[in-house]
């Protein structure tokens, strides 16, 4: 077994000392293909059981609302929320698939149909002796 508290790492190359912590951008992780393949294409039938991403892997991988000590603590009542929204717009419209072009997409060279570009902020805040503005 591998002691990661003293033990020294190698990504892509470049070395990371013992006690160094790291993050991955959610973003990034949630469209590696090692975990969810064609990350850009829709497929909500992943997620049923036999699906890609119903491997135990690609279910830890995937962290909508972080994890950890600084995870959302309103992540059950989100997904209540989504729940409730899905079912009653289920019950109340009708569906069908669009033809043509669609608008707000950014086409990437065909790799992924096309994905809404969003806007995403992570912010923190520091309150101490090196605050800045005092």
């Amino acid at each position: 077994m591998l002691d990661t508290a003293s033990s020294p790492l190698t990504i892509e190359g470049h070395y990371i000392p013992p006690r160094t912590e790291i993050g991955v951008n959610t973003y990034a992780l949630h469209h590696n293909a090692e975990y969810f393949p064609e990350p850009f294409v829709f497929k909500p039938e992943r997620w049923l059981p036999g699906g890609a991403a119903a491997n135990p892997t690609a279910k830890a991988a995937f962290i909508p609302f972080s994890v950890g000590p600084r995870a959302c603590i309103g992540k059950a009542m989100a997904y209540l929320e989504a729940s409730l929204v899905v079912a009653k717009t289920m019950w109340y419209y009708d569906f069908e698939r669009i033809s043509g072009p669609r608008e707000g997409f950014v086409d990437r060279g065909g790799q992924d149909g096309g994905v809404y570009p969003i806007g995403d902020m992570l912010v923190a805040s520091h309150d101490g002796p090196c605050a800045s503005g005092r």
